[in-house]
């Protein structure tokens, strides 16, 4: 296959995965179908991916000693067009990425997590005395919202781009950040003092180990994002089977299935207007308005 027979792939690849805008309700394919769509993309880039490496090991072999800098300045001739392209597979690979080839989605100073405070001592099952581990994207102590801009920032981008991947609307998407917000505020070492909840999504054990949450990988944030994506798609279903408003959506991360406590209120108080604020500020992100 020649290089030039991946462009098709690669354009195929990047119109499957461009996102579908929902400004409104959630989004109408089920989970299973956005799986299988996934797995789907990313055969086809593991397989560019493999035939663009096997040519350019080809290729290396005869241009190894070509010097890119020396040959710039020179005629644009063969052994420069070639080594141009091996240099630029290597710098493709997300691991070769420069910092700034990045461009992430910052939020407004209203949008930020609020930090919190803690009332009384600690019930036993909390982790809120848990000492924070070293190294990673960690929060300043287990208090709601303290952590710094940076981790904060970090935290929202890892939410944007999982809730991508997993099919959400940009919708879904907001209400997910409003939700991380109400909980954590974007604090993935938040802890509570009267129950076991914990993480970005603030999830009690139980609910947490239906996600892959456990105590080896509680305070890792890439689990906690995915557990928080996973659970908040599973409760636009819900939602959607009930015929509920999307204000029940919160209501039942807060509540469980039963809905028997302060989520709704909670909903409509701290998710829901912070909902179109997020959204709005997604659409701009993308170019949208």
């Amino acid at each position: 296959m020649s290089s030039f027979e991946y462009t098709p792939k690669l354009k195929q690849l990047e119109t499957f995965t461009k996102q579908q805008k929902d400004t409104g309700m959630a989004g109408q394919s089920s989970r299973g179908r956005t799986k299988k769509m996934i797995g789907l993309g990313q055969a086809y880039a593991r397989e560019t991916e493999i035939g663009m490496e096997d040519s350019a090991r080809g290729v290396r072999k005869v241009f190894d000693q070509v010097d890119i800098g020396s040959s710039r300045g020179k005629d644009n001739n063969v052994d420069f067009q070639m080594a141009s392209w091996i240099q630029a597979i290597e710098e493709g690979k997300p691991e070769n990425k420069v910092d700034e080839d990045y461009d992430p989605f910052k939020l407004r100073e209203d949008l930020y997590g609020k930090k919190g405070g803690q009332d009384g001592e600690p019930v036993k099952q909390s982790y809120f005395n848990t000492e924070i581990i070293e190294g990673g994207i960690r929060g300043n102590s287990r208090k709601s919202g303290d952590a710094s801009i940076e981790v904060q920032q970090t935290v929202v981008n890892k939410i944007i781009e999982v809730g991508g991947k997993m099919g959400m609307t940009d919708y879904e998407i907001a209400y997910t950040l409003a939700i991380a917000r109400a909980e954590s505020g974007f604090n993935p070492d938040a802890a509570s003092t009267d129950s076991s909840a914990a993480g970005v999504g603030q999830f009690i054990d139980d609910t947490g180990s239906n996600y892959g949450i456990t105590n080896e990988n509680r305070w890792d944030v890439d689990v906690q994002v995915q557990a928080l994506v996973d659970h908040t798609l599973d409760n636009f279903q819900t939602v959607k089977k009930k015929g509920y408003g999307n204000e029940y959506v919160y209501a039942l991360h807060h509540d469980g299935i039963g809905l028997g406590g302060k989520g709704l209120s909670l909903s409509k108080k701290n998710v829901m207007p912070f909902v179109p604020k997020y959204l709005k500020d997604i659409q701009k992100y993308r170019g949208d308005s």
